[in-house]
């Protein structure tokens, strides 16, 4: 089939004068031949669902009996519309999730479909052909030629001129895997700070009821004010000008009272419900992260980082407020107690004030608080 001077079928006829049978004893239909040639098994690869029931390519362990170059050539060959050279979708696995580090445009993908002649060396697409546009010589007539198939990532440039370079796929998930390693807490230690924040929550929430108590007796005295206005009016106790001037500062004085308490109900377990949020992540990032299609992985993104932006072929990132402060909290207690102890509590130790901390700039291969180049 390598020669290019066989079909399938020229294969098939000689198979049926070899005498090779199937199970039931009877010639292998023309279709067997087709699968046969078709799949990657051979070259090293095979297909499985993963959890979701997606259909997924995996290197596998056994031998491969060709190369996957050979493949590839075997499938231009034959015509393998799943290896044509028609431009067709793709599926990008990062596309639209991050933005230019110099125009602020978004970030867009290219697959780069190329081979290289054997016999004048020059390297061409072969999307869009099957020879080479320089010496004229068909894929099918060199001799184990070196096909890539590679993604890159770019600004769209929407702007106009960027001078942002492009960054291969391969490092850019080079990136995230490094950017996805430092985001790594243990679920112990989620455990255990959910149960101090148990503790924290009740405190604090004992604390609000009475402020919260007393505030809803304010707010019930200026109503009951109000109504008193009232009747003091239509017995023409005040004039309508006290009437108007007294009912708007106490109107006043009640939406203030109002924001207060609406204050505390929102901010109550505020920190326990993301904690609880947060555990639910999944240990090994990357590799969730790469099972997901886009609109998970950009739930996954807004969780641990904002403002993604590559410049110079380098990830930056900030730090989410949450992440950032348990981290914070996490990197602090270890260095201090080189463990947990559950009995000592983080309100007493002041160890929550983590909670408090700033955004972060985080670029890969670099301290967390790089900051982009201007």
């Amino acid at each position: 089939m390598l020669t290019g001077n066989y079909s399938i079928a020229d294969i098939k006829r000689k198979a049926d004068e070899l005498g090779l049978k199937n199970n039931n004893k009877m010639p292998y239909a023309i279709s067997t031949f087709h699968i046969l040639f078709k799949n990657e098994f051979y070259c090293g690869y095979f297909y499985w669902k993963d959890e979701n029931g997606n259909k997924k390519r995996y290197k596998g362990k056994h031998k491969a009996m060709i190369s996957e170059q050979e493949f590839k050539k075997v499938q231009l060959i034959i015509g393998n519309k799943k290896f044509d050279t028609r431009s067709k979708s793709y599926e990008y696995a990062y596309r639209g999730l991050f933005n230019c580090g110099v125009c602020g445009c978004s970030i867009t993908a290219e697959r780069k479909h190329q081979a290289k002649c054997t016999h004048c060396k020059f390297k061409f697409s072969c999307l869009h052909r099957n020879d080479c546009p320089k010496c004229n010589t068909s894929i099918i007539e060199m001799n184990n030629p070196y096909i890539t198939d590679t993604v890159y990532y770019h600004c769209t440039k929407g702007k106009g001129s960027c001078l942002q370079k492009c960054i291969r796929e391969d490092e850019f998930e080079k990136q995230l895997t490094e950017l996805f390693d430092t985001l790594k807490i243990p679920k112990t230690f989620y455990a255990f700070l959910i149960n101090e924040l148990k503790f924290h929550n009740k405190e604090i929430n004992d604390k609000n009821e009475t402020k919260k108590s007393n505030i809803k007796k304010r707010i019930s005295e200026l109503e009951n004010r109000n109504k008193g206005l009232i009747l003091m009016r239509a017995d023409n106790d005040i004039s309508q000008d006290d009437f108007v001037k007294l009912k708007e500062e106490n109107t006043k004085r009640i939406n203030e009272f109002s924001n207060q308490l609406k204050s505390f109900e929102d901010t109550e377990n505020n920190w326990l419900e993301v904690i609880n949020d947060y555990k639910n992540l999944p240990q090994d990032l990357m590799k969730s992260f790469q099972k997901s299609d886009n609109f998970t992985k950009r739930a996954i993104l807004s969780k641990l980082v904002s403002n993604q932006r590559i410049l110079d072929k380098k990830l930056y990132f900030t730090r989410t407020k949450t992440l950032s402060a348990i981290q914070s909290c996490y990197e602090y207690y270890s260095s201090r107690n080189g463990g947990f102890e559950l009995k000592n509590r983080l309100i007493k130790q002041g160890d929550l004030g983590g909670f408090d901390s700033s955004n972060t700039v985080w670029r890969t291969g670099r301290d967390s608080n790089s900051q982009p180049p201007a």
